[in-house]
């Protein structure tokens, strides 16, 4: 048996990987993570650290992998990062990952997302799919959300160090970026390798949270034809 291990980013939730689901072949069973101060509420969130994200990956990746079975690691955002990691360790047999934020920008949707968001002004596609992915309870406070500042600050770190070793990478991978991305730029393909074992694509009308409906079932199909080949 295979197994596929799928790990959410920051602020997500293993629903986020839901779509996916219907594309796994047979032979492969799979767990999903609730990295520790997720699915719950804003305190919660500022009270874990990456360095106890690291470790439940850690932990979840050596489960998986006690019985010499074989590991794919799916991820997302901030799980790239953890998935990379363990790629390069040696601890995983592929990976397929979704808008690995190796290159960050800044743009108009990421400002306005979280204010409509915070406000509960849901009037759009792409604020409903941020909201949709999100695990933290509402919390009209803004105070209760200064402890946010020191994750993320550790996760502009996790990002440094994982460019820093990214040429190492040599695992059967395939990157999906969005062109529409809020926070990642597509030019983050750029970052990895070049190798035969190495697939960067495109997603010409998704954002990072947001996928449009052709992009998600090119998605899924090229997630269950990379998994059938390995």
């Amino acid at each position: 048996m295979s197994n596929i291990l799928f790990i959410h980013g920051i602020l997500g939730k293993p629903d986020y990987f839901r779509f996916l689901y219907p594309y796994i072949p047979d032979g492969y069973s799979y767990t999903d993570i609730l990295l520790e101060g997720h699915g719950s509420d804003p305190s919660a969130f500022a009270h874990a650290s990456m360095k106890r994200w690291r470790r439940q990956v850690a932990d979840a990746v050596d489960t998986l992998r006690k019985d010499g079975s074989s590991l794919v690691i799916a991820a997302h955002s901030m799980g790239t990062l953890f998935a990379i990691d363990n790629a390069i360790k040696g601890n995983a047999d592929a990976l397929f990952l979704l808008n690995p934020p190796l290159s960050l920008r800044v743009t108009r949707r990421l400002l306005t997302t979280p204010l409509k968001i915070l406000r509960g002004n849901i009037n759009d596609e792409w604020t409903l799919a941020a909201k949709e992915a999100y695990s933290i309870s509402d919390d009209r406070n803004i105070l209760h959300y200064a402890g946010w500042i020191p994750r993320y600050i550790e996760l502009f770190g996790e990002i440094r160090r994982t460019r820093a070793i990214i040429n190492k990478l040599t695992t059967p991978t395939h990157v999906f970026l969005s062109a529409h991305d809020e926070m990642v730029s597509p030019g983050a393909a750029a970052l990895f390798p070049c190798s035969s074992a190495i697939e960067t694509s495109i997603l010409p009308e998704s954002g990072h949270y947001r996928y449009a409906p052709t992009d998600r079932a090119a998605v899924g199909r090229d997630f269950s034809e990379f998994l059938s080949r390995l």
